[in-house]
């Protein structure tokens, strides 16, 4: 399981709000992910391979989202969140001498699985910035879907037209239908069918 810690610094107050741990399964930690960086994510900590941070700041104060657990169950969280650096930074121009530190640690999770040791896990993180919700929300869900192992075309299409919380949904009724592509399942859940 994913440990998931939402962690609220308030505008005014003198103490942070924090619930209490909520732990999740991979894809609803990839599906919770996502969704804080397509609400404004401005700046993405990681101390691979087992924990990444996400700070959202809004006029209210300043919201983090903690992701934690075992190496395995941590590859997903950060594909995605490797995936959608790489396309925000394609999309919205960035240009932040940290993207490249960040995305050469993800990638070399990403290609060599097992690699990234405790000794590079050396703390990086990318500051972002774009004005398009549209495109913050489209670049999240691109990214859950690779994150989450999709490479067929017709997958990746079908996946684009769901939201993340139906991303997720999708992916657990793959899991119960296993013979069944993706794209089936999507198809099936948007008809009502199992």
């Amino acid at each position: 399981m994913i440990t998931f810690r939402p962690i609220a610094h308030l505008t005014g107050h003198d103490s942070p709000h924090y619930p209490g741990p909520v732990y999740t399964t991979t894809y609803e930690g990839v599906c919770r992910l996502a969704q804080r960086l397509a609400d404004w994510a401005d700046v993405v900590h990681a101390e691979i391979p087992t924990k990444l941070i996400v700070s959202v700041s809004q006029l209210d104060g300043t919201f983090v989202s903690e992701f934690e657990g075992s190496e395995d169950e941590m590859k997903p969280v950060f594909l995605t969140a490797y995936y959608f650096v790489k396309f925000h930074a394609s999309f919205c121009g960035e240009d932040n001498p940290i993207t490249p530190c960040l995305l050469s640690a993800m990638e070399l999770l990403r290609k060599h699985p097992g690699v990234v040791s405790h000794e590079m896990a050396v703390p990086s993180y990318i500051e972002l910035d774009c004005e398009s919700p549209e495109l913050l929300n489209h670049i999240a869900k691109l990214a859950t879907l690779l994150g989450l192992g999709l490479t067929r075309e017709g997958d990746i299409i079908a996946g684009m037209e769901l939201s993340l919380q139906s991303i997720r949904f999708a992916f657990i009724n793959r899991d119960l239908f296993p013979k069944r592509s993706f794209q089936e399942v999507v198809d099936r859940q948007q008809s009502g069918r199992r």
